[in-house]
């Protein structure tokens, strides 16, 4: 009797022990991996592995790169898991995950360095004047905004010296949106399309222009207190204007006549004048200021936080350090999917100082730990295309991005041309 027990508890314990293999095994199968993103950039980037069937808690999932294991800082089980990219030399390694025990095989990531992959050219312009063609035959005389009206295929561009508005393709082709008396002396700066509509930002009149795509009507939309410099919208149609001293006007989607004030920057930081604003990934406007040097973040409920720069300079700082950083004049900028900045960093009438377009990655925490550097540009003057070793700049104003082919887009005033950063 002793005996049968005895055995039944080995049986038992023996299908207890089948049933949890089964269940690791169960869990095994239902873990795959879908891809990585991004799929290129340096150590120290933040890459997301999408997929299913992860282990809930963080420290159980090892990822190594090249034998390198990764700092796992999130994960959702059933969606994806983050991590940062640790130490490797350049190359592209598959991205391993082990789970109890079992590994799967990801996509690749690439190692490279950004810079030496960098290519500057010449995509229209380069001559003073007011002249529309092809990329040759194309003139500006103070090129300033930028702002896609198809993303990928063709943008706006406004010149503040002739008061004109361009539309020119990826590949250099351009004509005339709005010129004349109809902006003349207005100064029209930085845009955005929405809605089958362009919002101009005058800067000498204060006020904001819209473009009607379709009919090829221009209306002045609204008038504000001053020094109109940039316009945006976020992703539920809610307008924000700029205005340099006044600070940021919000008016709601479906009411965007009356625009209100919404944060003022003078009363909140200090700070005298803003210059440009893009919204990042989570909906957050980030927003830079030239006379001080800086980038800010403000909230969706108006909390504000200096982000990267110290004061006027020339400075990548400290890597993990953005406040450390110092910017001479940043004017305009974008934003990628990821939150990643880049960034014109000019001089007004020095074309012999530095003239460089700096990209700002979050951290492990953000932009709190993120990291500032130069992609391109030395000393400023005539135009020089080729590598980043030989590319020079003339006080770039404006930037856009092609994210999906890896392309900047920068105007360059003091060379009377639009830019062109394949990376």
């Amino acid at each position: 009797m002793k005996k049968n027990i005895f055995y039944r508890c080995i049986l038992g314990c023996l299908l207890i022990l089948c049933a949890i293999s089964c269940t690791d095994d169960k869990e095994q199968k239902r873990t795959t991996l879908v891809a990585i993103r991004p799929t290129l950039g340096t150590a120290g980037t933040e890459i997301t592995l999408y997929g299913e069937g992860f282990h809930s808690v963080a420290a159980e999932n090892i990822i190594t790169l090249y034998g390198e294991t990764a700092a796992v800082t999130e994960v959702n089980p059933n969606e994806y898991i983050k991590f940062i990219a640790p130490e490797n030399p350049l190359g592209s390694f598959p991205v391993m995950l082990t789970i109890n025990g079992k590994t799967y095989t990801g996509s690749k990531f690439t190692y490279r360095d950004l810079n030496n992959k960098i290519k500057v050219s010449t995509l229209c312009g380069g001559t003073q004047g007011t002249a529309v063609g092809d990329k040759f035959g194309t003139k500006f005389i103070n090129v300033h905004g930028l702002a896609w009206i198809e993303k990928g295929k063709t943008m706006a561009v406004t010149d503040r010296g002739n008061s004109s508005i361009y539309s020119v393709d990826v590949k250099g082709n351009s004509s005339f949106l709005i010129t004349g008396k109809t902006l003349e002396g207005k100064h029209p700066w930085r845009m955005t399309a929405h809605d089958g509509m362009l919002y101009i930002a005058c800067k000498a009149s204060g006020s904001l222009f819209r473009y009607n795509l379709s009919t090829k009507e221009t209306t002045e939309f609204w008038k504000g207190p001053g020094n109109v410099q940039d316009v945006k919208f976020d992703k539920t149609g809610n307008l924000y204007i700029l205005c340099r001293e006044a600070g940021i006007f919000r008016a709601e989607a479906g009411n965007l006549n009356t625009p209100k004030s919404w944060v003022n920057f003078q009363e909140e930081e200090g700070c005298n004048q803003i210059h440009a604003m893009e919204f990042d990934p989570e909906g957050n406007l980030i927003v830079s200021s030239n006379d001080r040097g800086q980038f800010f973040m403000v909230t969706p409920n108006k909390e504000i936080t200096c982000i990267a720069g110290s004061e006027k300079g020339d400075s990548d700082g400290t890597p993990g350090n953005p406040r450390s950083a110092k910017f001479n004049q940043v004017y305009g900028f974008v934003i990628d999917s990821e939150g990643t900045i880049y960034t014109v960093d000019g001089n007004d009438g020095n074309t012999g100082s530095a003239q460089k377009i700096k990209r700002i990655t979050r951290g492990k925490n953000g932009y709190a730990d993120g990291t500032v550097i130069t992609l391109v540009g030395t000393s400023g003057g005539a135009i020089a295309d080729g590598s980043v070793d030989k590319a020079v700049f003339g006080n770039p104003y404006d930037i856009l991005l092609d994210e999906a082919n890896r392309t900047l887009y920068v105007s360059d005033r003091t060379n009377y041309a639009i830019r062109k950063i394949e990376y």
